[in-house]
């Protein structure tokens, strides 16, 4: 075990990400700043009706796991 790994476990990251960022040269680093968006990045018309239906009052008490299988039975999909 290296010496930052306890350290790294109580913030969330790895001793290799760590490791990473001390690098002199890590401002190319592409972990750091994506050039890109996701092809599957949800819309902002998508995001909305999704917020919208999880604060209804029938979804608001359940999690996505609950909600998504619910609304499946309903047959809607949204995202």
């Amino acid at each position: 075990m290296r010496p930052c790994e306890p350290a790294c476990d109580i913030i969330g990251i790895s001793a290799k990400t760590l490791q990473r960022w001390e690098q002199p040269d890590n401002t190319q680093d592409s972990c750091l700043d994506a050039l890109h968006e996701p092809s599957t990045k949800l819309t902002a018309c998508e995001r909305e009706q999704i917020i919208t239906v999880a604060n209804e009052p029938d979804y608001a008490a359940l999690s996505p796991g609950k909600i998504v299988p619910t609304l499946a039975d309903e047959g809607l999909y949204i995202a």
